[in-house]
């Protein structure tokens, strides 16, 4: 029934669109006035610069989301998909040989329903703020399945398991891991041909002990590159305010902006096309593609300002005396803000130079008197053993054997 709704509205949402878009192609070609006046206000806007960032603002952010969706989430979701539909055919194919193992079955197979009713139950929060939370408690009861599926099976397909279990737990970083790994090599080694009895049943235990912290370390990757999603969605919207916000406070920084979007798409265009191998998680590489121009665009604005603020405080020459924001920018401040959005080195070089000029002035402000010093003509003390004052009474009290101080 949803699903019939969500066509409906689709359906009726396109047939609107398809009739706005004939009015105003009915409009433009019988030239009608008000088509005229909409024109020449919005050619007007198009040439301010608050109105161009906004609107390239509004684009890269729509683009951003888009891509996000598309490229990052709708693949991992499919994987995630695929992974169920994999359990639940494994489930299908185990023989219920007792009410007790079928009413399992069925529990797992319901769990497992439930999760991709939730996947597939897409609205759209979940494709703004993705992740949410969705694939991370999905990939949960899929890991949680499993164990309990392969714990069910043959003691023959049990051992085999432990055994790989054992390789995968000495490729996990972690104490933990590895004396599990030791402990199961030990028990393998004094396991005879057939495995029966106690044996088998510490084998089932040691699998499940061994799959959950497998499934653990699996886990906790697949948090860090989801929270690095969920971080970038926030990075994204503070960028873009702040972007807006500078353009609003100072206006005529639209090229400043444009340059340095363009200096830190083609730098990180530029790491993408040399790597050979990169070991990180691509889906990461994607956001950080993405945030690029905008932390470009950010760096071009303000350091601009910080060039012209090095050259007042005579960290910078005279050769950048003519950048300033006041005056405007011309081709020598564009290719400036080109790059520094390209170079993250040259805005850090600039920002440490300001720094140690300002703590350079703040010492010689605060700096101590100097010390009072032995003048130069006074006479050196001598070397030569000087005749001992006779001692008084009190100092000779003092200085007798026993006396406390």
């Amino acid at each position: 029934m949803s699903s019939l709704i969500r066509t409906t509205l689709r359906l009726a949402l396109s047939i609107l669109i398809i009739v706005f878009a004939l009015f105003l192609l009915n409009a433009w070609i019988f030239k009608q006035a008000w088509t005229n006046y909409l024109w020449v206000n919005l050619s007007y806007l198009l040439h301010q610069e608050w109105f161009a960032v906004l609107l390239v603002a509004l684009i890269y952010l729509t683009a951003f989301l888009f891509m996000r969706w598309h490229l990052i989430a709708w693949p991992i979701r499919l994987d995630l998909l695929g992974r169920i539909i994999d359990v639940t055919m494994q489930l299908d194919m185990e023989v219920l040989d007792s009410p007790e193992k079928k009413a399992k079955i069925d529990a797992m197979r319901s769990t497992l329903h439930g999760a991709a009713q939730r996947l597939n139950q897409i609205g759209l929060l979940d494709r703004i703020l993705w992740t949410r939370g969705h694939e991370e408690a999905a990939w949960i009861h899929v890991d949680g399945i499993e164990r309990e599926l392969v714990v069910m099976q043959s003691p023959g397909r049990v051992k085999a398991r432990l055994e790989t279990a054992e390789r995968d737990l000495r490729e996990i970083p972690a104490k933990d891991a590895t004396d599990l790994a030791d402990v199961i090599y030990r028990e393998l080694a004094g396991a005879t041909s057939e495995v029966t009895g106690s044996r088998d049943s510490r084998f089932r235990d040691l699998l499940y002990e061994a799959l959950g912290v497998i499934d653990t370390d699996d886990e906790n990757d697949l948090d860090d590159t989801l929270n690095w999603h969920n971080k970038t969605v926030w990075l994204t919207w503070l960028g873009l305010t702040l972007l807006i916000s500078l353009e609003g406070t100072r206006r005529g920084g639209g090229g400043l902006f444009a340059a340095g979007a363009a200096g830190g798409f083609l730098s990180r265009l530029m790491r993408a096309i040399k790597r050979v191998d990169d070991p990180t998680d691509s889906s990461a590489y994607w956001t950080t593609l993405s945030l690029s121009p905008l932390v470009g665009a950010l760096a071009g604005w303000a350091g601009i300002l910080l060039v012209e603020l090095g050259v007042k405080l005579g960290v910078l020459g005279n050769t950048f005396s003519g950048v300033t924001m006041e005056n405007g920018y011309g081709s020598f401040a564009l290719a400036l803000a080109f790059l520094l959005g390209f170079s993250e080195r040259l805005f850090d070089a600039i920002t440490e130079s300001l720094e140690k000029k300002v703590d350079e002035k703040a010492e010689a402000k605060g700096t101590p008197s100097p010390k009072r010093q032995r003048p130069q003509d006074a006479a050196p003390p001598s070397t030569s053993p000087q005749p001992k004052a006779p001692s008084s009474p009190e100092s000779s009290r003092n200085d007798a054997p026993g006396s406390g101080g």
